[in-house]
This record gives structure tokens, C-alpha cells and sequence, in this order.
């Protein structure tokens, strides 16, 4: 039983603006790098940077050379008081810096950029399969022709990818995969 009818040209619409909400999202993670990358590697205040750390919240650190730092927390007598904290600050050289966390969220970042693109794939061959299904080409699209929608409708499925192949399932009246051989 199927709760709603299938609506072929709303999956396509849903499946390019799968593919504009992936580019804007891959925009704003490069955005979000080159500004991330550009405030920790230039920890020294350099002119361009200063009105960026300003905006962004950066705080500037009082010493250049420190790699971590440990919260030492003594818990005060009266619980509802809170706690006492100290911080302890480690200092070394820049070499001493672990590249394992780059390395995590680039390969975390790649990881689920290709499982987004493989969501798209899926969706976009559903929606193919729903047009091929209906029978519906850019020349025959139900709605007005000279309407926004009509124009926008038969641009979405303009290309070859949306034509039936030789190569496609073939089924007959009831619903049965029928090969051509």
C-alpha cells in the first residue's frame, strides 16, 4: 500500500538541491579552514589578522611558547561554593606538536563528504528511475508550458541522463522485470 503517490519531478528538485546544499556545505568548510588555519599558524598579531581574531572571538595568548595547559580543580569545602581552579602551563618548542588531530577530522571530513555524495547518487538514480517509470521527458512535462515551473521542470530533466536506456529494466503490466533478449 503506498501512503503517498510518488511526485517524480519533486524528487528531482529534491535531489539538485541535495547537490546545492553539499557545495555550499564544502564552501563553508573551506571558509571555515583557511580562517582556522590562518589565526593558528600566524600566532604573532600580524595587521590583516587582527580585525579577523577580533571577530571571531580569538583571544590572544599572553605566552607564545605555551603547548598545553592543565586545569588543576581542589574542590572547595562548601559544595555549593564551587571549586578552586589552578592552571598549569606547559611550554616547548612548535616541533613538539602532534599532527594526529589534522589528520582525524580531514579523513572525518572526507569520510562523510563521500557518504553525502553516495546519498546523492542514490537519490538522483531513484528520481531517474521514477522519470523513466512515468514515462516523463522534458517535452511532456504536466504543467504549464509557459509557466516558471513548467520552464524550470523541463531544465531539470533536459539532460541525457533522464532518457531511457536499452540497458534499463523493462516491466511489463504486472510489474514483472521483463529482459530483452
Amino acid at each position: 500500500m503506498l501512503i503517498r503517490k510518488e511526485k517524480p519531478m519533486e524528487l528531482v528538485a529534491y535531489a539538485y538541491f541535495f547537490v546545492i546544499d553539499f557545495l555550499v556545505n564544502i564552501l563553508y568548510t573551506f571558509i571555515f579552514a583557511a580562517i582556522w588555519y590562518l589565526i593558528v599558524s600566524n600566532s604573532n598579531t600580524s595587521p590583516p589578522l587582527e580585525n579577523l581574531k577580533s571577530a571571531v572571538g580569538g583571544v590572544d595568548p599572553l605566552l607564545d611558547d605555551v603547548t598545553k595547559v592543565n586545569i588543576i580543580a581542589t574542590p572547595a569545602p562548601n559544595p555549593l561554593r564551587g571549586q578552586d581552579a589552578s592552571l598549569l602551563a606547559e611550554t616547548g618548542s612548535a616541533g613538539q606538536e602532534d599532527p594526529g588531530g589534522f589528520w582525524y577530522s580531514t579523513v572525518s571530513i572526507g569520510f562523510f563528504w563521500l557518504l553525502k555524495i553516495y546519498c546523492i547518487l542514490i537519490v538522483f538514480s531513484y528520481a531517474r528511475s521514477l522519470i523513466v517509470r512515468a514515462k516523463i521527458q522534458a517535452g511532456t512535462v504536466s504543467t504549464g508550458s509557459n509557466s516558471w515551473r513548467g520552464k524550470i521542470e523541463r531544465r531539470m530533466i533536459a539532460g541525457d541522463y533522464w532518457r531511457e536506456d536499452e540497458d534499463d529494466y523493462k516491466q511489463n503490466a504486472n510489474g514483472v522485470v521483463v529482459t530483452s533478449t
